[in-house]
C-alpha cells in the first residue's frame, strides 16, 4: 500500500512540474494584456504641463487632438482625448463637473468652431502615464474605458455619451451654467 502512495505522489509531482511552467506562462499572458503598466520599465512620469486640476477632478490632457477643417466652409473641428484620474463620485456628478470644464475650455479658445472631448478612466491597459508609443494598447482598444464623450460648439452641447446610459443624445447647456 505504502508503494501505492510513493508512486501516486510521484505521479502527481511529475504531472505538477509539467503544468507548472505552463501557469507561469498563463499569468504572464494575462499580465501583459490585462496590466501592462505592471511590467512597464519606461518613464512612467507625466508632464507637469498635461495634468489639468479642475474643481475636484485631476485630468490628463493625452496630448493626441485631431483637427480637421471643413474644405467647404472652412469651419474647424478638434478632438481632444484625455484621461479622468480615479473617480471619487458618481457619475453623473463627473458628467456636471466634466461638462463645465468642457464650456470653460471651449469658451477660453476662439481657434475651433467645434470640439469633441473624450474622457477615459483610468485601468489596467491605460494607466495614469499611459502612452500611445507602441507599448500599450491604443485608444480604440481601450474605447470600453471611454466613459463621457461632448461635441460642443457655440450654441452649446450638440452631443453627448455617457458609459452605461447610452448612444448620443444632444441636450440643452448644464443647468449649473448659465451662458446668458
Amino acid at each position: 500500500m505504502n508503494k501505492n502512495k510513493g508512486l501516486l505522489k510521484a505521479i502527481l509531482l511529475l504531472i505538477g512540474a509539467i503544468l507548472f511552467p505552463f501557469f507561469v506562462i498563463l499569468i504572464d499572458a494575462y499580465i501583459t494584456f490585462e496590466h501592462p503598466g505592471i511590467k512597464y520599465d519606461g518613464d512612467k512620469t507625466v508632464l507637469e504641463e498635461d495634468v489639468i486640476h479642475y474643481e475636484k477632478i485631476t485630468l490628463r490632457d493625452l496630448r493626441l487632438d485631431h483637427i480637421e477643417t471643413n474644405k467647404y466652409n472652412g469651419e474647424r473641428k478638434c478632438c481632444k482625448y484625455f484621461l479622468v484620474k480615479g473617480r471619487h463620485f458618481s457619475l453623473k456628478k463627473l458628467d456636471e463637473q466634466l461638462s463645465k470644464y468642457c464650456f470653460d475650455y471651449f469658451d477660453s479658445q476662439n481657434e475651433y468652431d467645434e470640439i469633441h472631448f473624450h474622457f477615459y478612466e483610468e485601468s489596467g491597459t491605460m494607466p495614469w502615464f499611459w502612452n500611445d508609443e507602441g507599448y500599450f494598447p491604443d485608444l480604440e482598444y481601450n474605447s470600453d474605458n471611454e466613459i463621457i464623450t461632448y461635441r460642443i460648439n457655440k450654441g452649446g452641447i450638440i452631443g453627448h455619451w455617457l458609459k452605461g446610459v447610452g448612444g448620443y443624445s444632444n441636450r440643452n447647456l448644464p443647468n449649473s451654467i448659465d451662458k446668458t
